[in-house]
């Protein structure tokens, strides 16, 4: 057995009233833990766009999924899924209002947990 530490800096974002905020364009780094943990990330949109979500690095042990949601409560985007465990995933939300949106992330099964790093960067197209 060993421990191994999680360098999660936006931890304790396990809600929507609880999101942490992120920048477009920033890469940002979170961990799964524990099992059925979901993260919660608040991004701002300054105009009518195209929101583009990607996950260039997921756990192993992960199929990483997120969905994104408006400031009403409202999916603008469904979840999107890795194909495998440590897949790449990646997902366009139509952003028709400028405004606060929310990336809701979580293994795609809601089936296991890492403290290996998925990283993820939202732009704007």
């Amino acid at each position: 057995t060993a421990l191994v530490h999680a360098p999660d800096l936006h931890e304790n974002n396990d809600s929507l009233g609880r999101a942490d905020r992120i920048f477009l364009g920033a890469p940002v780094t979170g961990s799964i833990l524990p099992v059925r943990d979901h993260d919660w990330y608040a991004v701002q949109a300054p105009t009518q766009a195209k929101l583009l979500v990607h996950f260039t690095v997921s756990p192993e042990s992960l199929d990483m999924a997120f969905q994104v949601w408006n400031s009403d409560n409202q999916v603008v985007l469904n979840w999107q899924s890795a194909a495998r465990t440590g897949a790449e995933v990646f997902g366009e939300a139509n952003i028709d209002t400028p405004g606060v949106y929310f990336i809701e992330v979580a293994d795609g099964r809601d089936d296991s947990s890492s403290p290996q790093p998925y990283t993820f960067t939202a732009t704007l197209e």
